[in-house]
């Protein structure tokens, strides 16, 4: 009996702290910045969803070119994740509209996205590559790095720090344009949670960069290293 009263009177007590938090929580719809952050959430979430269905499309619904020895070219759009939550999705539409490489691909390409593709390839040229190490092992320098090792030779003086604030002149001008492009999709797309500032957005250009050049460094080490040991296990058996 004595059981039975203790655990009633536990479930009243729960109950009671349950109706004061509700009743707290109420309190939040009265909080502006609590709101705002809400709100913010609520539409990042939907316009995610809207580009994962763009990219589920690009993928599946644009017919792959096939060459004259039966080789089958396919879309494939993958997200840049240094860009962050949603933006990293619609950087790899953008990025990987090269894929989309014959006239009929990019008016497929085009109609899905619901962007005019010359603006999608303004973009990508814009945006342009990074560093990778390709199927033969070879490090490849991306057009991003090119154009920055062209600026910095391209200064007439022998002093490291001019060629690095040509090269910073460079990237403030290529991202600003960049910017406005990628602001321009956005709004013709009604996405307007995933893009912040331009500063944001030079730093997640940075990083795409820097994570491309530290993981292609690390699979060359890797390819070097392997070779190193195959090498070094090799031996000659004489008659």
């Amino acid at each position: 009996m004595a059981t039975n009263k203790f655990e009633q009177a536990v479930a009243n007590r729960v109950a009671a702290r349950k109706a004061e938090q509700e009743q707290a929580s109420l309190a939040l719809l009265e909080n502006e910045a609590f709101m705002d952050t809400q709100a913010h959430i609520m539409a990042l979430s939907q316009e995610v969803q809207k580009l994962d269905t763009i990219i589920h499309q690009l993928n599946t619904g644009i017919t792959p070119f096939v060459a004259k020895d039966g080789t089958k070219f396919s879309v494939r759009v993958f997200p840049i994740s240094s860009f962050g939550m949603g933006l990293d999705k619609l950087m790899g539409i953008i990025s990987n509209s090269s894929s989309a490489f014959t006239d009929e691909m990019a008016m497929q390409y085009e109609a899905i996205v619901g962007i005019q593709f010359t603006e999608l390839s303004v973009a990508r040229e814009l945006l342009g590559t990074v560093d990778y190490v390709n199927k033969d092992g070879i490090y490849v320098e991306g057009t991003r790095t090119i154009a920055k090792n062209e600026v910095r030779a391209s200064v007439d003086s022998d002093e490291v720090l001019a060629g690095t604030k040509a090269v910073k002149q460079w990237e403030t001008e290529n991202i600003g344009k960049l910017y406005l492009v990628v602001q321009s999709i956005c709004v013709k797309l009604g996405l307007y949670e995933i893009l912040s500032n331009v500063e944001a957005f030079t730093e997640a250009v940075a990083r795409w960069e820097q994570a491309a050049t530290r993981r292609a460094t690390k699979q060359l080490e890797e390819i070097e290293k392997s070779a190193t040991l195959n090498s070094d296990s090799s031996f000659t058996i004489e008659d």
